[in-house]
C-alpha cells in the first residue's frame, strides 16, 4: 500500500499551503496539532529524512536532533547518511517509563485505544525527539544566521541528492514581505536553480500562508518581485497553479478525532447511535461556513456531554431523516428525484464492479491528502436548477449536496453559495482569483450560484465573462470532485446557457431541472405553519375561507414575478401589521389579541376571499349540445374527452396535456366559442388550472411571443387568422415567431393549450410554409358553415339575448332570406353576418317605434316584417 500525498510528486519542488494555515489539526492517533507539527509527522511518513523549518525570526529550526545533526555545517551530509541507514536497521528503542502510564478508559468504537496522559506524554518526548510536539528552540535551532547565510544553506541541503530533505517556510508572507532586500537576489536564484534540478532529487520546499486573499498574495509576489515565486503559485489567467494546496475545513474523519480526543480527555458520556451522523452534519456545516476545527474544539471545552441533545445542537441537525428522503417530501420535485437516483444507481454499480487501490493514511488527516478519483468514477454532478422565486431552489441545492455526500458521489457535501458579487471583480486578473478561491471552498460540496444569468451582465469590459470561463475549467478538471449548481429564472437561465456553447455541455439536459411553482395547498400550509411559530391564531370565519383565498391567488397570480413561499411570508407580515393597528383602535380581549381575522387581509387581496368556481363537466357537456349545428365539432370533442377519460382510469398518475389543435373554417362559425368552451372542459378536467381563453393574432405576436404565451399559461392561446403568422417562404419575421412560439410549446405543453384557426385553405398554406408545425398540430376541428335553420336558430337567440322578439311572418322572411344566401358565393352565412343583420333590423325598428309613437313594452321588443323589408330585400 502507498502513501496518499501532495508531496509525492516532488520534481514540482515548490508547495504553497493556503486557507486555514492557523487552524489546529486532530490526526488518529488523537491529539491536537498546528499545521507546522502535522506537516512534520506527514513527511517523516514519506521518508524525508531531514526537515528543515524557516521564519523570519528564529531562520533555521528544526523539530528533531537529527536533522538538526545532518545541517551543520562541520559535518558530511554522507557520513550522518550511512549513520541514518543505520538508524533505520535498528530504530531506537524508547526506554521504559517508571511507572505505566494512566489510561482513560475508551469504549465504543476505538476498542482498545487510550489516551496517554502528559506525564507519559512528556517521558516519550524525552526519550525520542521524534515524538516532539513543541519546537525546542534553545536546542533544536541551527544558530543566528544573516539571511544571506541562510540561502547558501538552503542551497546546500536542496542541493544534496543524498539526503531527502523538505524545507517549510513556516510564514509564506513574511518571507516574501520581510526578506532583507540585499539577500533577496541571490535566493531568487536559488529558488530558480532548484526549479531546474533533475527529477532524481526528491528535495522539496513548502510555503505556509496565511488565509488570505489570493489577490493579495499576487499583489505582495509582484511589488517585491518574486518573479519564480508568483509564476510557480498563478497560471497566466491568474488562477492557482497545481502547487497551491487549498487547507480547507476539517473533514468528517478529523471532525470524529476531534470528538474522541475531548470525551475521552473529560470522560463524557456519548451517544453512538446518531455519532457518525453527527459527523457527517458537523463536517457540512463547518465546510458552508467555512468554519476550523479550532472553533469547533473551542465548543467543545465547555460540553459536559455528548449525548444526544448536545450533537443535535452542535451540529446544527434539523432532521432525522436521510436527506433523500426529506427531498423526496418536497412537492412536485418527482423528476428531479428521479434523476438522482439514475445516477446514484449508475455510481453503485459502478463501485460495485471496480476497486480502487488501497491507500494507507496513517497518522495524518483526510484534508492534507489529495482527494484523487479514477477516470470511471468521475461522474458529471453539474447541475441547473430552474425555478421561479420562492420555490426552494437553495434548499434543494443543499440537499442534492447531501444525497450525493450520503450516496458516495461527493467526499464533503457541503454548500458554498455565491452571487455575481462574490465572484466578479472590478480589476484585471482579480475574477479569476476569486472565483479560483470560490470554487477551492467548494471542493468535495457543491458550489451554488444563485441567479447565474447575473454573471454575463455587463458591457465588454465586464469581468464576468472571466469568472464564466474559470468556472467552466474547474467543472472539467475537477470533474466529480464538486458540483456547480446554477439557478434562477427559467427564461434567464436558458438564455444565460446560449451565451457560451461550453455551459451547454457542462450542464447537460439529463441534469437540468425544473423547480416547479407551490400549489395553492402548499401556499396554504406555509401560512399556516407561519402563523403557529409566529404563535398567533386564525379567526373561525377567516380558517373557512382561507383555502378558496389561497387557490384564488395562486390562481390568478403573475408566474414570472410571484413569490411563491416569500409571498406567504409577507402576507403574514401584512396581516399581522394589520391586526396590530386593528387591536390599538378596538377594545380587544387579552386572548383575542393575537387572533387574525378576514379584516387583517389586505385590501388589494380581499377578491381573492370569493369561493373558488364549481365547474362540473356534466354541464359544460350540455352546454356544448346547446351549440347550434357544429355536429362534427361536437363529436370529435366528445371523442376527447372519452379518451382522457380512459386514459385516466388506466393510470391515474400518468401525466396529461391539454395539447395544441388547428380550427379550420369561414369566419364567424363558431371557433372562438368553442375554444372558450374548450377552456373549461379542459379546466374541469383538470388538464388547466384556469381554462382562461387569450385570442391574439399576428399583429399581437410581434411584440412578443413569450408575452402571449405567459399570459396563456394554465390556459388556451387562440391565434386567429393563423395564415397570417408567415405570409410567404422569405417572412423572417413570421418564422421567428413561430420558431419561437414551439419553444415554448416545449417548456410549457403540460402548462397550455394552443389553438391555430383560419381557413381551411389558409391553415394549409401556413403547414406547407413551415412543415414542423404538422407534427405539434395534427388534430383538426373542422366548423362547416350554418345551414339556413341553424342560421335561423342563431340569430333567435342574438334576438332573445337583446330582450326582443321575432313575429312569426319576420322568422318565415328570414328563413328564406338565408337559404337564398347559401345559393350565392358572396355570402358565407356566419354569425358574422347574423350580427350585422340584427343591427340593420334594430335600426329600422327604432324609426318605426319613433314614427308609430309606440311606448308599450309589448311593442317596444317586437321585430316585424316591416323591420326586414325596411333595410332592402337585394340581401336577399
Amino acid at each position: 500500500m502507498s502513501i496518499k500525498s501532495y508531496f509525492n510528486q516532488a520534481y514540482q519542488r515548490f508547495f504553497f499551503l493556503h486557507g486555514h494555515t492557523d487552524d489546529e489539526f486532530c490526526p488518529p492517533s488523537l491529539g491536537i496539532l498546528t499545521l507546522e507539527e502535522i506537516l512534520y509527522r506527514h513527511l517523516r511518513q514519506l521518508g524525508y529524512e531531514r526537515i528543515v523549518f524557516y521564519n523570519g525570526r528564529q531562520k533555521i529550526y528544526f523539530h528533531d536532533s537529527y536533522s538538526r545533526q545532518v545541517s551543520r555545517p562541520d559535518v558530511r551530509a554522507q557520513a550522518y547518511t550511512e549513520d541514518l541507514s543505520l538508524r533505520q536497521a535498528n530504530p531506537p528503542v524508547p526506554s521504559a517509563p517508571p511507572a505505566a502510564p494512566s489510561r482513560l478508559p475508551v469504549g465504543g468504537p476505538l476498542d482498545g485505544m487510550s489516551l496517554l496522559n502528559e506525564a507519559h506524554t512528556q517521558q516519550l518526548q524525552h526519550t525520542d525527539p521524534h515524538l516532539s510536539v513543541d519546537i525546542l528552540e534553545s536546542s533544536l535551532q541551527l544558530g543566528q544566521m544573516s539571511d544571506s547565510e541562510v540561502v547558501g544553506f538552503m542551497a546546500r541541503c536542496v542541493e544534496d541528492e543524498h539526503l531527502k530533505t523538505a524545507i517549510i517556510f513556516t510564514d509564506g508572507l513574511d518571507f516574501i514581505t520581510h526578506f532583507d532586500a540585499p539577500a533577496q537576489r541571490d535566493m531568487s536564484a536559488v529558488l530558480t536553480r532548484s526549479g531546474q534540478l533533475p527529477s532524481s532529487n526528491h528535495n522539496i520546499y513548502l510555503f505556509i500562508l496565511p488565509h488570505t486573499e489570493l489577490q493579495n498574495i499576487r499583489r505582495l509576489l509582484e511589488r517585491h518581485e518574486w518573479h519564480f515565486l508568483l509564476n510557480q503559485f498563478f497560471q497566466q489567467d491568474y488562477t492557482p497553479t497545481h502547487r497551491v494546496i487549498f487547507i480547507g475545513s476539517p473533514r468528517q474523519d478529523e471532525i470524529a478525532y476531534l470528538l474522541h480526543y475531548w470525551r475521552l480527555k473529560h470522560q463524557l458520556m456519548t451517544d453512538w447511535s446518531i455519532f457518525n451522523q453527527s459527523c457527517e452534519q458537523l463536517a457540512r456545516r463547518l465546510g458552508s461556513e467555512g468554519e476550523s476545527l479550532k472553533s469547533l474544539s473551542y465548543q467543545l471545552q465547555h460540553y459536559k456531554t455528548l449525548e444526544r441533545e448536545c450533537l443535535i445542537a452542535l451540529s446544527g441537525q434539523t432532521s432525522s431523516l436521510p436527506a433523500l428522503e426529506r427531498l423526496r417530501q418536497m412537492r412536485g420535485l418527482e423528476v428531479v428525484i428521479e434523476k438522482i437516483e439514475r445516477l446514484i444507481a449508475r455510481h453503485q454499480e459502478q463501485h460495485s464492479t471496480n476497486s480502487q487501490e488501497k491507500i494507507e493514511i496513517n497518522n495524518t488527516v483526510s484534508r492534507l491528502i489529495p482527494h484523487q478519483l479514477a477516470d470511471q468514477f468521475r461522474f458529471n454532478l453539474h447541475m441547473v436548477l430552474k425555478g421561479n422565486p420562492g420555490t426552494g431552489k437553495t434548499t434543494v441545492a443543499q440537499l442534492i449536496a447531501e444525497v450525493f455526500r450520503d450516496a458516495g458521489l461527493l467526499n464533503l457535501g457541503h454548500l458554498i453559495r455565491v452571487s455575481r458579487e462574490d465572484l466578479v471583480a472590478g480589476y484585471v486578473g482579480q475574477t479569476a482569483i476569486q472565483t479560483a478561491q470560490k470554487i477551492s471552498d467548494a471542493l468535495g460540496g457543491v458550489l451554488f450560484i444563485d441567479e447565474a444569468y447575473r454573471l454575463s451582465e455587463g458591457n465588454d469590459h465586464d469581468f464576468g465573462q472571466e469568472a464564466i470561463e474559470t468556472i467552466m475549467e474547474a467543472m472539467s478538471n475537477h470533474l466529480g470532485e464538486f458540483a456547480v449548481i446554477i439557478a434562477g429564472y427559467p427564461e434567464e437561465i436558458e438564455r444565460f446557457l446560449e451565451i457560451n456553447p461550453g455551459l451547454r455541455r457542462r450542464f447537460s439536459a439529463n441534469n437540468t431541472l425544473d423547480i416547479p411553482d407551490y400549489d395553492p395547498e402548499t401556499l396554504h400550509s406555509i401560512f399556516l405553519q407561519t402563523v403557529e411559530k409566529e404563535k398567533r391564531f386564525i379567526a373561525p370565519e377567516l380558517a373557512e375561507r382561507l383555502a378558496d383565498f389561497f387557490y384564488q391567488w395562486h390562481l390568478n397570480r403573475d408566474i414570472r414575478t410571484f413569490g411563491n413561499a416569500g409571498e406567504v411570508l409577507n402576507l403574514y407580515q401584512e396581516m399581522d401589521e394589520h391586526r396590530i393597528i386593528r387591536v390599538q383602535k378596538e377594545m380587544i380581549t387579552a386572548e383575542m389579541r393575537y387572533e387574525l381575522t378576514i379584516a387583517d387581509i389586505p385590501e388589494r387581496l380581499n377578491f381573492y376571499l370569493k369561493p373558488r368556481p364549481v365547474v362540473a363537466l356534466e354541464s359544460l357537456l350540455i352546454e356544448l349540445e346547446q351549440l347550434v349545428g357544429l355536429q362534427q365539432v361536437k363529436q370529435k370533442m366528445r371523442s376527447l374527452i372519452n379518451g382522457i377519460k380512459v386514459q385516466k382510469l388506466r393510470d391515474p398518475d400518468s401525466a396529461f396535456t391539454p395539447g395544441c389543435y388547428l380550427f379550420t373554417g369561414h369566419y364567424g362559425t363558431g371557433k372562438s366559442r368553442v375554444a372558450e368552451l374548450m377552456g373549461r372542459i379542459f379546466y374541469a378536467l383538470g388538464l388547466l388550472e384556469r381554462g382562461q381563453v387569450v385570442e391574439v393574432e399576428r399583429s399581437d405576436l410581434l411584440g412578443s411571443v413569450r408575452e402571449a404565451v405567459y399570459k396563456a399559461l394554465n390556459g388556451v392561446l387562440f391565434i386567429d387568422s393563423a395564415q397570417q403568422l408567415m405570409q410567404h417562404p422569405q417572412d423572417e419575421i413570421g418564422r421567428d415567431m413561430i420558431k419561437t412560439l414551439l419553444q415554448e410549446l416545449d417548456k410549457h405543453s403540460s402548462k397550455m393549450s394552443v389553438i391555430l384557426a383560419d381557413t381551411a385553405t389558409g391553415i394549409q398554406r401556413l403547414l406547407q410554409l413551415y412543415p414542423a408545425l404538422n407534427s405539434r398540430f395534427n388534430v383538426t376541428f373542422l366548423f362547416e358553415n350554418y345551414q339556413a335553420n341553424e342560421l335561423l336558430a342563431i340569430f333567435e337567440q342574438m334576438v332573445q339575448a337583446k330582450k326582443l322578439q321575432l313575429d312569426d311572418d319576420v322568422k318565415s322572411s328570414l328563413l328564406h332570406l338565408f337559404e337564398q344566401w347559401q345559393l350565392e358565393q358572396n355570402h358565407l352565412g356566419n354569425a358574422h353576418e347574423l350580427r350585422q343583420l340584427l343591427e340593420e333590423m334594430m335600426n329600422q325598428q327604432n324609426d318605426r317605434l319613433i314614427a308609430e309613437n309606440i311606448t308599450d313594452p309589448v311593442g317596444l321588443a317586437r321585430l316585424t316584417r316591416a323591420d326586414l323589408l325596411g333595410i332592402g330585400l337585394n340581401r336577399g
